[in-house]
């Protein structure tokens, strides 16, 4: 697939995200059912972990397939999951009525506060989303910095099970999938660290020093 074509494919793949964004939150704003508006807020969730580990796999996939222009996908897909997380979080706070006077209870339950540093932890991913971010902060910098996707995807995961119950369906699909990219990405580190790491001093004198031994031992006294 040729860049041109993501000109026209990433916005509706915004508008696409958008337009279901909105359509949730319609139903959340007008419930059929009490239990329906807490649906919505778990459904705003595991959209996000599905976004989320969908950019996650196209790097190795990509990799897999021998198709590079996948990767080109993991920044709307990375926006996205950013969305439904704020969302989940913001729709969380006013509809349990947290917001302003119980906020302390999200340091009260664990599972708040992990959730809570996933979505920090996603900020500074967000906003340098941007070629002009990869730009100022160079593409090492950059890259390094865009590490902070594994720990809050782990603690999207940590929170997803500890709020809505044991591991199973998707919740034990992406728990798994946490650990492998897990692996994966640090084996990888290491691989790459032992690559850039500087390659071990020659012995000293080297091939001369064996020549001089040589001519000092055939010397006569």
């Amino acid at each position: 697939m040729s860049p041109a074509s993501d000109r026209w494919l990433k916005p509706l793949a915004y508008l696409a995200g958008t337009a279901l964004a909105l359509w949730m939150l319609w139903f959340a704003l007008h419930p059929r059912y009490p239990f329906q508006v807490d649906r919505i807020n778990k459904d705003f969730g595991l959209w996000s972990l599905r976004f989320l580990f969908a950019c996650l796999l196209i790097s190795p996939v990509s990799r897999w397939i021998r198709q590079p222009w996948l990767r080109r996908w993991r920044r709307p897909l990375g926006l996205l999951a950013f969305a439904f997380a704020l969302i989940h979080t913001v729709h969380f706070l006013l509809w349990g009525r947290l917001w302003p006077d119980r906020l302390n209870l999200i340091f009260a339950r664990p599972y708040l506060t992990i959730g809570l540093v996933g979505l920090i932890l996603f900020v500074p991913l967000a906003l340098t989303s941007n070629d002009a971010a990869v730009r100022w902060t160079t593409p090492r910098r950059w890259r390094k910095l865009h590490l902070l996707t594994y720990p809050a995807a782990a603690l999207s995961v940590i929170h997803e099970v500890m709020a809505y119950g044991p591991l199973k369906g998707e919740a034990g699909l992406y728990s798994v999938l946490t650990v492998l990219f897990l692996v994966n990405k640090g084996v990888r580190l290491v691989r790459e660290g032992r690559r850039r790491s500087p390659p071990p001093p020659k012995a000293a004198g080297g091939v001369s020093s064996v020549i001089a031994k040589g001519d000092h031992a055939n010397a006569r006294p």
